[in-house]
């Protein structure tokens, strides 16, 4: 076996404000200030000081510090501070004072304790445990030599940095393919993987390449990757590694289109996806976080969800649809009983989109959509996108395959309908040959090979891209730079087996809203 050479990849914060690591409200006038009386709102690259509190009938007045940012943190006095007329109670000003709490300490960064006081009447005290914004790793001066002792053992030497003194862990993978893709990960290091690396030069690995990958001989590519544990998506998202792929479908395959043109693309970037579809209690959580905002990011009524941010009114979610297992009533959004692990559907482009972005403000995240235009991502490059967006066609497929060259990721097509029962399709997909009438609740068929569930079938998914004829073989494809249609992928319940193909396009306009289109979110997951 022979090592031809590393490549070397970081996986960091995208995050340019960091995470609120922890909320710590006290009031000495209620034991428990979330039982109706108090609400603290921290969300996103916005830190909104917002209080519902109401005492004998006498109600605090909201107020939103808006835009805060690290800078600001930093610049606050570290002795209390002037006096500031930021809350009302019935006329009667409130102080604000700031200072550095004795409680911070070398494992919270950044610490500042806000207190609060209306003259006596009641006092609060608030303490925001707040994360710096993170600085990646840095690799280099990467070397890799096998020994010639016929002992197996590779030799990996390497310079590690990172910026914020963040422990970090490695990992080792193999490329088959001349560095296109690394989809074997190696585990027989020394160090084992998951140990924890500092800052230094000639740090080193020893990968026993014999015993590892027994019975392989030949000239192999080695990526290796660092981690510093600072930003990682939800649980429900699975890693999807960078790699290459052939895209579309071959000549032979049954139920193939003439728009599945095979050509090969490569995907320079990793990234996190949801492994479901996202479900009508997840959208209905999201979009009540954004109805109750300061101000309000939607405008609903019991008919129509609507777009509130950069002057757009776009139409997000059809609640009039007799098919939308949403609604919504008095302030509140209702999700159909039963219905809540169902995958969320009547939901348009806008509406997946900006659900994407709304996960970005709750994270810490920058937008990745742009509102007040043509709703670019990122500027027309979604792959250097910080912020959760919608998966590209191109990421979307090689998602799907997960490896796979098969019609579906765990094998071919047998029959192109609903009868007989494609038996392929069958265990990993719902379709017209086994739904139950409606959509099922996300995540009862096995998975692919990356852990992503209901890819072909139950509802097609929104991608980022406008629909158009491919290009030949591409690097990080974009799609064109507008169009009519955005891509729909995957299939729905009531669809024929040929339909739920990994490599089966589809399209609509991005106002449209369906019964058989729902979404999943990615974020970017190395640099």
């Amino acid at each position: 076996m022979i090592i031809a050479h590393l490549n070397s990849t970081a996986i960091y914060d995208p995050g340019l404000l960091g995470p609120i690591s922890t909320i710590d409200l006290a009031c000495d006038a209620f034991a428990d200030p979330f039982a109706g009386y108090g609400l603290l709102l921290m969300q996103g690259g916005k830190h909104y000081w917002h209080w519902d509190h109401a005492v004998e009938n006498q109600d605090w007045v909201s107020h939103v510090f808006d835009n805060l940012t690290p800078e600001d943190f930093s610049s606050l006095p570290s002795e209390p501070g002037p006096e500031y007329p930021v809350f009302s109670r019935e006329g009667m000003p409130i102080t604000l004072g700031y200072f550095t709490s004795n409680a911070c300490n070398a494992a919270i960064p950044q610490c500042m304790e806000l207190i609060t006081s209306d003259s006596g009447i009641d006092n609060w005290t608030v303490v925001i445990h707040k994360s710096p914004a993170n600085t990646p790793p840095v690799i280099s001066d990467v070397s890799s030599i096998q020994r010639v002792d016929d002992s197996g053992l590779v030799d990996i030497t390497f310079d590690l940095f990172d910026a914020d003194g963040d422990a970090m862990t490695l990992q080792l993978f193999l490329s088959e393919d001349g560095g296109a893709t690394f989809p074997v990960e190696c585990l027989l290091l020394t160090p084992p993987p998951g140990s924890s690396f500092t800052s230094g030069s000639n740090r080193s690995l020893i990968w026993d390449a014999r015993l590892d990958y027994a019975g392989h001989e030949g000239e192999y590519h080695v990526r290796i990757q660092v981690n510093d544990s600072q930003y990682s998506p939800p649980d429900t998202f699975v890693l999807i590694p960078a790699g290459g792929f052939t895209m579309g479908s071959p000549e032979d395959e049954l139920g193939r289109d003439s728009d599945e043109v095979q050509h090969e693309v490569i995907l320079t970037t990793s990234f996190s996806m949801q492994n479901t579809e996202v479900t009508n209690q997840q959208y209905a959580g999201m979009v009540q976080w954004a109805y109750d905002h300061d101000p309000p990011l939607v405008i609903a009524s019991s008919s129509s969800l609507q777009d509130n941010l950069d002057g757009s009114t776009e139409g997000l979610l059809n609640l009039n649809d007799d098919d939308c297992m949403i609604s919504f009533s008095g302030g509140i959004f209702i999700v159909d009983s039963g219905k809540e692990n169902h995958p969320v559907m009547e939901v348009t482009w806008f509406g997946s989109a900006r659900y994407c972005d709304w996960l970005s403000l709750i994270e810490g995240l920058p937008r990745a959509y742009e509102h007040s235009g043509d709703w670019s991502c990122n500027g027309g490059d979604p792959y250097g996108a910080q912020g959760y967006r919608l998966p590209t066609e191109a990421e979307w497929e090689y998602a799907c395959r997960a490896m796979s060259t098969t019609a579906f990721a765990n094998g071919p097509i047998t029959y192109t309908n609903c009868s007989p029962l494609d038996s392929v399709l069958d265990v990993i997909g719902w379709y017209c040959g086994n739904h139950e009438g409606w959509t099922s609740p996300v995540g009862q068929k096995i998975s692919n090979a990356w852990g992503l569930y209901d890819m072909h079938g139950n509802l097609y998914e929104w991608c980022n891209d406008w629909y158009g004829s491919y290009n030949g073989d591409e690097t990080d494809p974009t799609g064109l730079a507008s169009g009519d249609y955005r891509v729909i992928r995957g299939g729905y319940w009531y669809d024929g087996a040929l339909l739920c193909r990994s490599a089966c396009q589809g399209a609509y306009g991005p106002s449209f809203s369906s019964s058989s289109i729902g979404f999943r979110p990615v974020v970017r997951s190395t640099n």
